[in-house]
């Protein structure tokens, strides 16, 4: 699966807000709002971490199911649901890091469905 134009265009747009959600194995749920996205492939997504203790990397070791929510205001709005594929340590990924950040590692994330959560088409899959 590739991810589409659109998706991309506001998956790399700064104004976009964005969410991710993993599950531990009680499946308890855990939101975490995302600055920064990289598209490393057709479906292939990076995820900067920060902070080696946050509820992202534990719960992605117990489950390796997670979505990211997208919001381009005011109501452009997408759905993608993946897996954990694995973490990458290597200084290649967000260098330079964001501003005043240092980046201990990434989450290689796998797009296997996008939805569209807008109105008019909200829960169309649309990849």
């Amino acid at each position: 699966m590739k991810i589409p134009d659109d998706v991309r265009e506001i998956l790399k747009d700064s104004a976009t807000v964005k969410m991710i959600s993993t599950v531990d194995s009680h499946l308890d749920i855990s939101l975490e709002r995302v600055k920064y996205v990289e598209i490393l492939d057709d479906d292939i997504i990076l995820l900067p971490y920060f902070n080696e203790k946050n509820n992202t990397l534990k719960n992605i070791q117990q489950n390796n199911a997670i979505s990211l929510a997208v919001l381009r205001p005011p109501i452009i709005a997408f759905k993608l649901n993946g897996f954990f594929k694995q973490i990458d340590k290597t200084e290649k990924y967000f260098n330079p890091a964001p501003a005043n950040q240092v980046v201990l590692g990434v989450i290689k994330i796998k797009i296997f469905e996008i939805y569209a959560l807008t109105m008019a088409i909200s829960g169309d899959k649309i990849a």
